[in-house]
Protein backbone atom coordinates (compact mmCIF):
# COMPACT_ATOMS: atom_id res chain seq x y z
CA UNK A 1 0.00 0.00 0.00
CA UNK A 2 1.18 4.00 -0.94
CA UNK A 3 1.43 6.04 1.72
CA UNK A 4 2.08 9.75 1.46
CA UNK A 5 3.13 11.86 4.46
CA UNK A 6 2.77 15.38 3.83
CA UNK A 7 4.83 17.59 6.55
CA UNK A 8 4.11 20.93 8.32
CA UNK A 9 1.55 22.62 6.01
CA UNK A 10 -1.65 24.77 5.64
CA UNK A 11 -2.97 24.38 2.14
CA UNK A 12 -5.03 26.82 1.19
CA UNK A 13 -6.78 27.17 -2.22
CA UNK A 14 -7.51 23.42 -2.37
CA UNK A 15 -8.07 22.70 -5.88
CA UNK A 16 -7.67 19.26 -7.18
CA UNK A 17 -11.14 17.62 -8.54
CA UNK A 18 -14.27 19.23 -10.42
CA UNK A 19 -15.23 21.26 -7.41
CA UNK A 20 -11.78 21.41 -5.46
CA UNK A 21 -11.84 17.82 -3.50
CA UNK A 22 -9.44 15.39 -3.61
CA UNK A 23 -10.65 12.39 -5.15
CA UNK A 24 -8.63 8.81 -4.22
CA UNK A 25 -9.58 6.29 -7.52
CA UNK A 26 -7.71 2.94 -7.40
CA UNK A 27 -5.91 1.15 -4.49
CA UNK A 28 -5.78 1.74 -1.02
CA UNK A 29 -3.95 4.73 0.04
CA UNK A 30 -2.73 5.94 3.30
CA UNK A 31 -2.94 10.44 3.35
CA UNK A 32 -1.24 11.58 6.91
CA UNK A 33 0.44 14.64 8.47
CA UNK A 34 3.80 14.37 9.68
CA UNK A 35 2.62 16.12 12.71
CA UNK A 36 -1.14 15.77 13.13
CA UNK A 37 -3.62 18.35 12.80
CA UNK A 38 -2.52 21.14 14.86
CA UNK A 39 0.31 21.75 12.08
CA UNK A 40 -1.60 20.44 8.87
CA UNK A 41 -4.89 22.50 7.83
CA UNK A 42 -6.48 21.62 4.22
CA UNK A 43 -8.03 25.40 3.80
CA UNK A 44 -11.17 24.85 1.46
CA UNK A 45 -11.77 28.59 1.50
CA UNK A 46 -15.08 28.54 1.12
CA UNK A 47 -15.05 26.80 -2.45
CA UNK A 48 -15.93 23.20 -1.94
CA UNK A 49 -14.82 20.42 0.00
CA UNK A 50 -11.32 18.57 0.94
CA UNK A 51 -12.77 15.07 0.09
CA UNK A 52 -14.75 13.24 -2.63
CA UNK A 53 -14.73 9.66 -1.73
CA UNK A 54 -17.07 7.57 -4.18
CA UNK A 55 -14.85 4.91 -5.33
CA UNK A 56 -15.13 2.11 -3.25
CA UNK A 57 -12.45 3.35 -0.86
CA UNK A 58 -11.36 0.10 1.69
CA UNK A 59 -10.89 0.52 5.51
CA UNK A 60 -7.26 0.38 4.68
CA UNK A 61 -7.24 3.57 2.59
CA UNK A 62 -6.68 6.31 5.73
CA UNK A 63 -6.74 9.84 6.03
CA UNK A 64 -5.21 10.74 9.24
CA UNK A 65 -4.05 13.89 10.79
CA UNK A 66 -5.46 16.92 9.52
CA UNK A 67 -7.29 19.84 9.83
CA UNK A 68 -9.90 20.58 7.32
CA UNK A 69 -11.57 24.17 7.69
CA UNK A 70 -13.79 26.51 5.83
CA UNK A 71 -14.93 23.58 3.12
CA UNK A 72 -17.92 24.79 1.84
CA UNK A 73 -19.07 21.27 -0.04
CA UNK A 74 -22.73 20.45 -1.33
CA UNK A 75 -23.05 18.14 0.21
CA UNK A 76 -20.77 17.83 3.09
CA UNK A 77 -18.92 20.76 3.81
CA UNK A 78 -15.61 19.26 4.28
CA UNK A 79 -16.31 15.41 2.50
CA UNK A 80 -18.55 13.60 0.51
CA UNK A 81 -18.61 9.58 0.87
CA UNK A 82 -20.97 7.50 -0.77
CA UNK A 83 -21.51 3.84 -2.54
CA UNK A 84 -19.02 1.89 -0.43
CA UNK A 85 -17.11 4.75 0.56
CA UNK A 86 -15.27 2.48 4.05
CA UNK A 87 -12.26 4.38 4.22
CA UNK A 88 -10.52 5.17 7.79
CA UNK A 89 -9.96 8.66 9.28
CA UNK A 90 -7.88 8.99 12.36
CA UNK A 91 -7.00 12.03 14.70
CA UNK A 92 -8.60 14.81 12.08
CA UNK A 93 -9.90 17.98 13.04
CA UNK A 94 -13.10 19.33 11.30
CA UNK A 95 -14.36 22.40 11.75
CA UNK A 96 -15.70 25.70 10.22
CA UNK A 97 -17.64 23.60 7.28
CA UNK A 98 -20.86 24.57 6.01
CA UNK A 99 -23.05 22.96 3.67
CA UNK A 100 -26.56 22.53 3.23
CA UNK A 101 -26.57 18.68 4.64
CA UNK A 102 -23.81 17.59 6.39
CA UNK A 103 -21.43 20.49 7.63
CA UNK A 104 -18.60 18.37 8.00
CA UNK A 105 -19.44 15.07 6.99
CA UNK A 106 -22.14 13.60 3.75
CA UNK A 107 -22.36 9.93 3.94
CA UNK A 108 -25.04 8.46 1.59
CA UNK A 109 -25.48 4.93 -0.46
CA UNK A 110 -23.91 2.37 2.33
CA UNK A 111 -20.92 4.27 3.29
CA UNK A 112 -19.20 2.93 6.14
CA UNK A 113 -16.51 5.32 7.00
CA UNK A 114 -14.47 4.89 10.11
CA UNK A 115 -13.72 7.91 12.12
CA UNK A 116 -11.07 7.31 15.23
CA UNK A 117 -10.21 10.10 17.15
CA UNK A 118 -11.89 12.89 15.25
CA UNK A 119 -13.01 16.31 16.46
CA UNK A 120 -15.88 18.16 15.16
CA UNK A 121 -16.34 21.49 16.22
CA UNK A 122 -18.39 24.54 14.83
CA UNK A 123 -20.08 22.95 11.27
CA UNK A 124 -23.09 24.03 10.28
CA UNK A 125 -26.06 23.06 8.01
CA UNK A 126 -29.53 23.14 7.58
CA UNK A 127 -29.49 19.56 8.53
CA UNK A 128 -26.76 17.22 9.98
CA UNK A 129 -25.05 20.26 11.45
CA UNK A 130 -21.45 17.90 11.67
CA UNK A 131 -22.68 14.90 9.94
CA UNK A 132 -25.83 13.81 7.59
CA UNK A 133 -26.31 10.14 6.72
CA UNK A 134 -28.60 8.87 4.63
CA UNK A 135 -29.55 5.54 2.62
CA UNK A 136 -27.89 2.92 4.39
CA UNK A 137 -24.86 4.57 5.55
CA UNK A 138 -23.47 2.83 8.34
CA UNK A 139 -20.51 5.11 9.74
CA UNK A 140 -18.42 4.43 13.00
CA UNK A 141 -17.29 7.10 15.63
CA UNK A 142 -14.75 5.83 17.77
CA UNK A 143 -13.44 7.99 20.27
CA UNK A 144 -14.93 11.07 18.19
CA UNK A 145 -15.92 14.59 19.95
CA UNK A 146 -18.79 16.97 18.62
Amino acid sequence: MDATVIHEQHFAGWQSKDDGRLFFPGPAIVLRSQNGPETCTIDCQGVGGAFFLVADEPPSTVIQGFTVTNGNGFPGGAAFLHHDADLTFVDCVFTGNTSSSGGAIFAENTASATFIGCAFTGNSAITGGAVFLSDQSDPTFIACTF
